[in-house]
């Protein structure tokens, strides 16, 4: 709201106000669903424990889709410690896992029979995030893991259509870079929880890191300024940290827990 114009009451507020709505999506969309072998995978899982993630989108009747399956498998197959592939059917035909698993193309990656759960994920990188808008395939996307928000894991790599040489070129090279970035999945806060919310006097922060470490925790308030700051050694695995509030004014703060350089943050509410 505009409410003094250049050191002047504004002699018209009636149209001082503007608002819209927008429809926020995540960089990398979760999904659940069962593979065509009776394995249900869950993406945000897989990027968690800090796995890149490439996926597949083809159909049953596309001949370049069925070219570039053997090098894709091989890259699969020679990075598997570090690399997940799932290739995913955008046509409504292709729905039953005997057609997916009877193509005869020489992929041993995970595959998935039509689904709309399916089809929502070619929909948001093709078409949401602009990277395939003539709807083409094969289309790929190559994901690299952001373990402790995976929602905002990095696509590093897209391609339409096939070339020989495409993975191990391209696709090979975004394994170092997605290593280099992710010194975070070398140690890095998960399953980060504050308990009781809202808080009277303490609570605790807990949560788990990979090996032993030293972590920053800060309560900033809604305007950002720092309340407390707390240095504490973690123990490999699961952490339990007490805070104390008893100083603070009712009200909303942050508690921010830094590893790293990278922090976890959550919204608590102090009420007494």
């Amino acid at each position: 709201m505009v409410t003094n114009v250049n050191g002047e009451t504004d002699p018209e507020m009636s149209d001082n106000n503007y608002s819209n709505t927008y429809n926020i999506v995540p960089s990398v969309l979760d999904f659940t669903i069962t593979d065509s072998y009776g394995t249900e995978w869950n993406m945000y899982d897989q990027l968690r424990e800090g796995r890149m993630v490439v996926l597949d989108f083809f159909a049953s009747w596309c001949g370049p889709c069925a070219e570039s399956t053997p090098e894709l498998n091989t890259f699969y197959v020679d990075n598997i410690s570090q690399v997940d592939v799932f290739g995913i059917t955008i046509e409504e035909d292709d729905n039953t896992d005997a057609i997916v698993n009877n193509l005869g193309w020489g992929g041993t990656y995970p595959k998935f029979s039509y689904s709309d759960e399916g089809y929502s994920q070619y929909y948001h990188y093709a078409v949401s995030r602009g990277f395939n808008t003539q709807g083409n395939i094969p289309f790929f996307v190559m994901i690299c893991p952001n373990p402790s928000d995976p929602g905002n894991s990095e696509v590093v790599q897209t391609s339409v259509g096939f070339g020989a040489g495409l993975f191990t070129a391209d696709f090979e090279t975004k394994i170092d870079q997605c290593d280099a970035a992710s010194s975070i999945k070398e140690n890095n806060i998960s399953d980060y929880k504050i308990y009781p919310n809202p808080v009277v006097s303490t609570a605790t922060v807990e949560f788990s890191v990979t090996k032993s470490s030293v972590a920053t925790i800060k309560i900033v308030d809604v305007l950002g300024k720092t309340m407390q700051s707390s240095v504490h050694n973690l123990n490999s695995g699961n952490n339990n940290i007490t805070i104390d509030v008893n100083n603070l004014v009712n009200g909303i703060y942050f508690v921010q827990s830094i590893l790293n350089g990278n922090s976890t943050t959550q919204k608590i509410t102090v009420t007494k």
